[in-house]
């Protein structure tokens, strides 16, 4: 008896198990346990505090809120889209793109991962269509909404995707050439001209262009000093809608035989116009694109003895239709506070052996400020001179006077500088330093004023000039311009130190390994 209660309790135990899915965070990606695709609930597991665990079953998502996002513990993301009858979840910072989805299959009370699996018996009500027009059109930004990329401290990279790598010429940085009348034409040379810097705290959107998504298999994007990296593969995202749509390939006979449409039941002149309207898109909008088309075929399978020649044409230009310019960064990257921006790309087609990596460029930034600190070597108008006695030739005592054969002195010492980002080799700075002349008599000057650096990746040569101040010898004012005994009288008794301010130039050089 105690056996058949253990066998029984494990057994339950088993099929408690078998039907869970485990979303959880492993290695920074999010892992979704679907070995066994129909499943009734899900648990979200936190990681090291197994009491935040979260579950997830058909009485939590029917009460969730259609198409708000929600987030696990600040590290999973999920949302309900009743209009499917689905949930989804994706790793918080991801593309919502990139998401796991699972369908709620209401005839077996189940999630499953294949909505095919019931939807063969699922007395759920489904949306029938007459004609293919009649299939909700996906919802982007509006194609006149350029506020958010018509900005001037935005930079746009745009990356030519194409078979053949033609990359130094196409890989280029991109302004907007008017704020004011950006995007009002699709001509690109009217809407961009190239940048040679970045501005530090600006945006930088990525797109590319000259794709095709289903031979474009993976594209990452690295910018030194920027916490980003984009390697998902696109072939990942169209693999969530199953298989490539290919061209219609049913005999249209039968629609244009019998009669002559005086009308077009399926005319999708508007739909591809609309299409056409969007001339930039981001990923996001990618999976709508293809979750349309997608519900588009099936209808064409079902009804295509309802189109006719024209009609299956323009059908098959929609599938064939990505937008010109797609962004791989729905969230513009922000420039990070360098004085140089490295940005490399790597790009793999489906017939390529090895990944093409190419360097897109090494730009200079703009806006904002930065400090160096090193040496200087200085010019400078104060001198320690010394003090010497001269005899006199009627009374036999001395005079005390100065050495100025040289006014000048030269020195080394330590310079900190703070920079103003230009985006060009030239820079105004304002300097600070410190540095000991090349005399016997070392007593430390300090120098302050502005200066202009030049610099590149490797060298950086920066002059300076302004204001020296420092203590330099002088007779003391009891010895001055009157004669003195000299009897036990030093030279040194008849100087002291006094602070003076002169004038300096600077000049250094400093080399980068």
């Amino acid at each position: 008896m105690e056996k058949w209660i253990t066998s029984l309790a494990l057994l339950f135990t088993f099929n408690c198990m078998n039907a869970q899915i485990k979303v959880e965070i492993k290695d920074q990606v999010l892992n979704v346990n679907d070995g066994n695709e129909n499943k009734k609930e899900f648990h979200l597991i936190h990681g090291t505090d197994i009491s935040k665990n979260k579950t997830i079953n058909y009485g939590v998502y029917d009460l969730m809120t259609d198409g708000v996002e929600a987030t696990f513990e600040g590290i999973i993301n999920y949302k309900k889209v009743a209009a499917e009858n689905k949930i989804m979840f994706w790793r918080k910072g991801d593309l919502e793109g990139n998401a796991y989805i699972f369908y709620y299959c209401a005839t077996d009370s189940i999630f499953v991962k294949d909505i095919s699996k019931c939807t063969k018996e699922s007395t759920s009500k489904t949306i029938s269509y007459e004609h293919a027009n009649q299939i909700p059109f996906p919802s982007f930004q509006e194609p006149n909404d350029t506020k958010l990329i018509a900005n001037k401290t935005n930079r746009y990279l745009i990356i030519d995707a194409s078979a053949n790598h033609n990359k130094k010429i196409n890989n280029s940085l991109f302004k907007a050439k008017d704020v004011d009348t950006f995007g009002e034409t699709d001509e690109f040379d009217k809407n961009f001209k190239k940048a040679d810097a970045l501005p530090v705290n600006g945006s930088v959107t990525i797109f590319i262009r000259n794709y095709n998504f289903h031979d474009l298999e993976k594209i990452a994007v690295e910018m030194s000093g920027a916490d980003f990296s984009y390697s998902y593969s696109i072939k990942d995202i169209l693999a969530q809608l199953k298989d490539k749509i290919d061209d219609p390939k049913k005999e249209v006979a039968a629609a244009t035989s019998d009669k002559e449409k005086e009308k077009l039941n399926n005319d999708l002149t508007n739909i591809l116009a609309k299409f056409k309207e969007y001339t930039y898109l981001n990923l996001n909008d990618l999976y709508k694109i293809e979750e349309y088309k997608r519900q588009l075929y099936q209808f064409y399978e079902k009804n295509y003895a309802t189109f006719g020649e024209e009609e299956i044409a323009i059908f098959s230009e929609i599938l064939h239709w990505y937008p010109a310019y797609l962004s791989i960064t729905p969230i513009a990257i922000t420039v990070p506070e360098n004085d140089e921006v490295a940005i490399n790309v790597t790009l793999k087609n489906k017939n390529d052996d090895t990944p093409y990596q190419t360097k897109v460029g090494q730009f200079k930034t703009t806006g904002g400020i930065g400090f160096n600190l090193g040496g200087m070597f200085y010019i400078t108008n104060l001198k320690n001179n010394s003090v010497y006695t001269k005899a006199s030739e009627t009374t036999g005592q001395v005079r005390a006077f100065m050495n100025s054969d040289n006014q000048s002195s030269v020195g080394i010492g330590l310079n900190s500088e703070i920079y103003f980002r230009t985006g060009y080799l030239v820079r105004p700075t304002l300097n600070m330093g410190f540095f000991l002349p090349f005399d016997e008599d070392l007593t430390p000057f300090g120098a302050i004023g502005p200066g202009i650096s030049i610099a590149s990746k490797k060298v950086k040569f920066s002059i300076s000039w302004g204001l020296a101040v420092g203590k330099i010898n002088t007779i003391r004012e009891q010895y001055k311009d009157v004669e003195i005994d000299p009897t036990d009288l030093t030279n040194d008794q008849l100087g002291e130190k006094v602070w003076k301010f002169g004038n300096y130039f600077g000049f250094g050089l400093t080399y980068n390994l």
